[in-house]
């Protein structure tokens, strides 16, 4: 369908899993792991996959994670539905 309609289909490649929280896990440990996949998983090209909505450890993770991320990658946002 996408075709039909002149689009390109992108899928992610680094899935954090911002979304899920184990139980026991604490908020500091769920910002590590967050911060800890996106910076061995990244990789030029790469799409990070991330969830803002009610996910406070993940914009946490962020404020971590985006400095990082600008010294080594040149950022895009990628439109949302």
């Amino acid at each position: 369908m996408a075709k039909k309609l002149g689009m390109t289909s992108l899928y992610w490649r680094v899935d954090p899993r911002d979304w899920d929280h184990p139980k026991g896990e604490t908020h500091a440990q769920h910002r590590s792991r967050v911060i800890s996949r996106v910076e061995h998983n990244t990789h030029a090209g790469a799409i990070v996959l991330s969830h803002d909505y009610a996910q406070p450890d993940t914009i946490a993770a962020y404020r971590t994670l985006l400095p990082w991320l600008r010294k080594r990658y040149q950022l895009i946002a990628l439109p949302t539905a």
